[in-house]
């Protein structure tokens, strides 16, 4: 009997250790390894942001259209761009959110069709234009432009860059 129940013991053992190997190279198998528990999976992690991708664009103004704040010379552009077309839904998203800068820069973000100061603001604005390179200093950039009724007056822009994003200051 003894060696019946020895005999009983080594089987069982070489049968524990062949399921063992067999779950070892059903591992190394895709197609033959058990699924993984979804409760075990490590935490997926997004990927980290590309450092040369521009901020995305301000969130809708009032009207709906967004405004691109990734470069001064862009949001400059954008104010002659209302001026001409008549469309001001973007001029809200060129002043800083926390309502930093000067009183100009306020009228000409505040500017809508309708508006008391509108017709002023396309009198100087729709023949404006970028005149020159953007001088950008850290977070600060200062855009030449020329404006007014002819588009001949000179003057400069200024902008903070605020959280990745270019706004309106001063002229």
């Amino acid at each position: 009997m003894t060696q019946r129940l020895m005999l009983a013991c080594t089987l069982a053992l070489a049968l524990v250790a062949c399921k063992k190997e067999t779950k070892v190279e059903a591992d190394k198998d895709p197609m033959t390894a058990p699924a993984a528990d979804p409760k075990m999976a490590p935490p997926a992690t997004p990927p980290a942001a590309d450092p040369a991708t521009p901020p995305p664009a301000t969130p809708p103004a009032a009207g709906g259209a967004t405004s691109d704040n990734s470069d001064p010379v862009k949001v400059v552009e954008q104010i002659f761009a209302a001026a001409s077309s008549g469309k001001a839904d973007a001029l809200a998203g060129l002043c800083d959110p926390a309502g930093t800068g000067d009183g100009d820069v306020k009228d000409v973000c505040g500017s809508k069709p309708g508006s008391p100061k509108w017709d002023e603001f396309v009198k100087y604005f729709s023949k404006g234009k970028v005149a020159g390179a953007p001088k950008v200093e850290g977070d600060s950039a200062a855009v030449a432009i020329l404006f007014g009724p002819n588009g001949t007056k000179k003057e400069t822009m200024n902008l903070k860059k605020i959280d990745g994003k270019w706004y309106l200051a001063g002229f």
